[in-house]
């Protein structure tokens, strides 16, 4: 899911392609981070979702701009289709973990 939200930034414009570009990096590091972190460290695990929701706001924001400067389905459409697909794989695992605590 990732990865196709990342190919499908070289259909955006830029300035936003450069920009989603850097924040998707940003995005799949602190990913990597979280699923390297111990569970039961909550103040661990807590400061790594802030920081992802963060992220996947900056994310969101940037996608809403590559939007309006491009509407075309087929360029910003497709992106945003795939951005919503790696925020919801994000949110269920999350919400899983959570409901067994």
């Amino acid at each position: 899911m990732v990865l196709t939200a990342y190919l499908r930034v070289g259909l955006l414009s830029e300035p936003c392609a450069t920009e989603i570009d850097s924040l998707i990096g940003n995005y799949v590091d602190m990913r990597i981070e979280g699923g390297g972190i111990d569970m039961a460290d909550s103040s661990v695990r807590e400061a790594v979702i802030e920081k992802t929701v963060e992220l996947q706001g900056l994310l969101w924001r940037s996608a809403i701009d590559a939007a309006n400067a491009d509407p075309r389905p087929i360029t910003s459409g497709y992106f945003i289709q795939s951005l919503n697909e790696v925020f919801d794989a994000f949110g269920r695992p999350r919400w899983k973990n959570t409901s067994r605590s």
